[in-house]
């Protein structure tokens, strides 16, 4: 038996024993009342929050030894009833390494020539915020997750373990017909590598950001949008920036029982006062064209950030992980930018209630000709219970030699997940 597999024993073993030992929906829906029910709060009235993520992740990239992650995330909180309009939320959330060592939980330089896994072993207050809703309008201050739009710009990364959360105000109006307006004030980001990070930055961005969207709904099963994303990052200076667009996104019935799906989209970036280094403007666009048929949809897509060969577009906020390959090869966007072109198709395997999609992407630079690689990806997942989940999910990215850092570097990654909550 070699050394990686005897370093495994321990957390299948810890995996399976949680797994057995998880409560049936029927019996965590009755945990919840009692305790609910000890707090002196009815059922009824007020929400239990539990849910908890069992993940191994293996991670490869060359030049760097090879990742494994064995990770068990756990959240518990309580949203309070409404009372004349207003409510609380408190969730504090964990995360237990379970094979500590066996990977880097820090980018570059911090990683010692390991792949990187961001999961960091964490606990910490997730979510504490005071909210107020009346008819038209709501608004919440505190500590929260905040995910706007696709998430291509603000999200909360929820793919990782811990949580991007924000600490800020929110307002959001309904009170015109057809029209959302939704303002945040953003004064801090609490990023998902923990407390513990060797780098300020890494842990918590301190911020004077300024999030602005205005949707139009009234056409059927189409949204029209514009938005306007002020990032003043103290700590962050040289990705602080101004970014202003406008979208589409729709869908649209055809004869066949076919359904047509669609999305453009326009973005202009620029430096603003907080912004370190040279001044710059670029632009980002996003064109997909789908269709779908009794469950099933097949699509290409191409998306287009910016960059002159010293600056790029950067999103350093977004949900990264659900845009350009699932490998993460292009959390920054490289100085001469990045032309992503790509196809997908999804839909159930048969009668085994298996959810598959595929991917594949092709990408290059945008300021010069240069092809940066191709990534395939799969998908599956699986409902075990009502409250119980299971994914796997594996993609290989495969580089261009004359590429660059970064990005020349071929990267296998494989996910094992079950994803249990009430």
């Amino acid at each position: 038996m070699n050394t990686r597999s005897q370093k495994l024993i321990l957390p299948v073993v810890l995996a399976a024993g949680l797994l057995s030992l998880a409560p049936s929906p029927a019996d965590a829906t009755e945990l919840g009342k009692s305790v609910l029910a000890r707090a002196g709060s009815p059922w009824d009235e007020g929400r239990l929050i539990f849910n908890t993520r069992l993940r191994y992740e293996h991670a490869d990239q060359d030049g760097l030894r090879a990742a494994d992650a064995f990770t068990l995330r756990t959240r518990f909180g309580y949203e309070t009833p409404s009372f004349e309009g207003f409510s609380a939320l408190v969730e504090g959330e964990y995360n237990w390494v379970l094979n500590n060592g066996d990977f880097a939980v820090y980018p570059p330089p911090f990683n010692n020539g390991r792949t990187v896994i961001p999961d960091p072993e964490t606990f910490a207050l997730n979510r504490l915020f005071a909210a107020y809703a009346d008819d038209g309008f709501s608004a919440t201050v505190g500590r929260q997750g905040i995910n706007l739009l696709n998430q291509r710009h603000i999200g909360t990364v929820g793919w990782r373990q811990n949580d991007q959360t924000y600490d800020a105000g929110r307002l959001r109006v309904t009170a015109v017909p057809d029209v959302v307006i939704d303002y945040t004030w953003n004064w801090q980001v609490n990023r998902i590598f923990g407390s513990k990070t060797p780098a300020t930055p890494l842990r918590r961005l301190r911020t004077d950001n300024h999030f602005v969207n205005v949707l139009y709904t009234g056409m059927d099963d189409t949204t029209f949008g514009a938005y306007h994303y002020a990032l003043r990052l103290r700590n962050l200076t040289a990705m602080s920036s101004d970014t202003t667009g406008l979208f589409v996104d729709g869908t649209h019935a055809l004869n066949g029982d076919y359904t047509l799906l669609y999305r453009a989209e326009f973005g202009r970036q620029r430096d603003n006062r907080s912004t370190s280094g040279a001044s710059y403007r670029e632009d980002y666009y996003h064109l997909r064209l789908g269709a779908r048929r009794a469950g099933f949809q097949a699509g290409i897509g191409y998306e287009e950030l910016g960059g002159d060969g010293e600056r790029a577009f950067q999103t350093p906020l977004a949900t990264l992980h659900a845009f350009n390959g699932w490998a993460d090869t292009f959390l920054t966007t490289p100085p001469d930018g990045l032309r992503d072109t790509y196809l997908w198709l999804a839909g159930p395997l048969g009668e085994t209630k298996v959810n598959a999609r595929f991917e594949a992407r092709y990408f290059r630079a945008q300021y010069i000709s240069q092809t940066y690689g191709h990534e395939l990806g799969l998908l599956l997942t699986r409902p075990l219970t009502e409250n119980l989940g299971a994914l796997v999910k594996a993609t290989r990215y495969k580089g261009r030699e004359a590429a660059g850092p970064g990005v020349s570097a071929d990267k296998t990654k494989i996910w094992i997940q079950f994803d249990f909550r009430l």
